[in-house]
């Protein structure tokens, strides 16, 4: 099976579009699309865990390539991690839930000159921006998981960064995007290939979430106090 890498992809959508005149389009929108796709679906490859030492009383938080972070996407999961706690039974490791950002109240923060310190209870994300609810008051870091958003391909070689099983999905894909350009002048056409790469979309994703289901095993546990309460 031959590699799908941004030549490979721009030739068949020529071919199915019978356009060998759009070398420098084809390749835009290859880009577009896999920026698109992976913005919006969850690929397993593309899952990343970083993490960041927090300082006392500071509540506000840029996220830039100086964390190594790469194409920050989406976060998954935030952990506040007390690093003066000693290590028991994960307990050092405290999930933090996402809000909105009025929820937090964040303009109440904005207006004070010593922010409220303590443990964070809950994070917003303002475009690459973490803000937490309460200022650190002990050292501690942050752990958390995101979604990058793919890599533009620069040259014919270079293959996209999710998946091989899941790339000849962006055919049809790359496809649709382009003839929303093609059909410019016309609305209606337009409204008609839009449609078709949101139904593209959602394919794919149900596909990933199919196969990461696959990879998932729950069972109720054989001994503890939930046993011993019988609520399984």
């Amino acid at each position: 099976m031959s590699t799908l890498n941004r030549g490979s992809l721009r030739a068949r959508t020529a071919s199915i579009l019978r356009r060998n005149d759009l070398t420098t389009e084809i390749n835009e929108w290859i880009n577009f699309v896999l920026r698109e796709v992976t913005s919006r679906i969850s690929f397993p490859e593309m899952r990343v865990t970083a993490s960041k030492s927090l300082v006392v009383g500071t509540y506000k938080y840029d996220i830039s390539a100086d964390w190594s972070i790469t194409n920050f996407g989406t976060i998954d999961k935030l952990y506040y991690k007390d690093t003066t706690v000693t290590p028991s039974w994960g307990r050092e490791l405290i999930f933090i839930p996402r809000y909105a950002y009025k929820q937090l109240g964040f303009e109440r923060l904005l207006n004070v000159t010593t922010p409220i310190s303590g443990d964070p209870f809950g994070y917003t994300l303002d475009n690459d921006t973490i803000w937490f609810d309460i200022a650190p008051s002990k050292t501690a870091t942050i752990v958390f998981t995101y979604y990058k958003i793919n890599t533009d391909l620069s040259a014919d070689a270079t293959e996209p960064d999710i998946a091989e099983k899941w790339r000849h999905h962006l055919i049809p894909m790359i496809c649709s995007w382009g003839q929303m350009w093609i059909e410019k002048d016309d609305l209606n056409k337009i409204m008609y290939w839009e449609n078709k790469f949101e139904t593209q979309i959602k394919k794919l994703r149900k596909l990933v979430m199919r196969s990461e289901n696959q990879n998932m095993w729950i069972a109720a546990p054989s001994m503890g106090l939930e046993h011993g309460d019988k609520i399984y």
